[in-house]
């Protein structure tokens, strides 16, 4: 692993950096993602001398360890080979799944370039008062689900503000199960799409929609990570409530909508 010091007010030692071959191994990524945060902020500090094309050259070397890592992982999603259990063991060769972490973690930043095929879209879309800005959920609390729950092989997933489709994705390759998003920023929706078609996942679907209106009958299994407040969420809330008089259903909540009531 690399060393750390003080260089010139820079927490980074580029010769250390450079001597450790453990960072070019592909499955040294945790590593190898703290070298490239060490580098990025030494280069943006603006040194465009010998130690500064020193530190760009490694950045690019270790951003090419990276690329073709998720190039042959997604290649593996592609083929079909990464489902279920054989998906969480992929991530665990590469990434530690902590749950005492807080916040955003190494998972999450391998998870983002695993599913992610662009860069984020700006979306189209002005929101409404009640509605909440986008935030990804760390990919540790998917991971939990499944460890603390499961889910049925024919249960049908939805994530209710589905933002860039990154759980949905998630839920489907760690499961295998139907998974769908009902999201109503168009941008987001297309981005979804395409990760989606870029990975070959046929089980996965997403809804450009109001979720006050969106068609939900068919879910079994449905997630809000507070993308609404006030008279909004209730409306999605009743809709909720009134399928599950119909039918069994499960809500999965996290962020500040800590209770959904009855």
């Amino acid at each position: 692993m690399a060393t750390f010091i003080n260089l010139d007010l820079q927490m980074v030692d580029i010769a250390a950096i450079g001597a450790d071959a453990s960072l070019f191994d592909e499955k040294n990524f945790a590593d190898r993602a703290q070298a490239l945060d060490g580098l990025e902020d030494y280069l943006m500090a603006g040194d465009d001398g010998p130690l500064g094309r020193k530190a760009a050259d490694l950045r690019r070397a270790l951003e090419d360890v990276d690329a073709a890592l998720f190039q042959k992982l997604r290649e593996r999603i592609r083929n079909g080979e990464c489902r279920g259990k054989a998906f969480r063991e992929m991530v665990a060769e590469y990434v530690k799944i902590d749950y005492e972490e807080s916040g955003y973690d190494h998972l999450d930043l391998f998870i983002n370039r695993l599913l992610s095929v662009q860069e984020m879209p700006m979306p189209t879309l002005e929101l409404e008062p009640e509605m909440v800005e986008f935030y990804k959920t760390p990919a540790r609390i998917v991971f939990g689900w499944i460890d603390r729950i499961g889910f049925p092989a024919d249960a049908v997933f939805y994530d209710v503000g589905a933002g860039l489709g990154q759980v949905v994705l998630l839920v489907h390759l760690l499961t295998g199960i139907r998974a769908r998003g009902v999201e109503i920023e168009p941008a987001y929706c297309d981005y979804a799409r395409d990760c989606a078609g870029g990975l070959g996942l046929q089980d996965v679907d997403f809804i450009c929609a109001d979720a006050r209106n969106a068609d939900l009958s068919d879910g079994t299994i449905f997630f809000l990570y507070t993308p609404f407040r006030g008279a909004m969420l209730k409306s999605v809330l009743d809709r909720l409530k009134a399928l599950s008089e119909s039918k069994s259903i499960e809500v999965l909540t996290y962020g500040p909508m800590a209770s959904l009531g009855n």
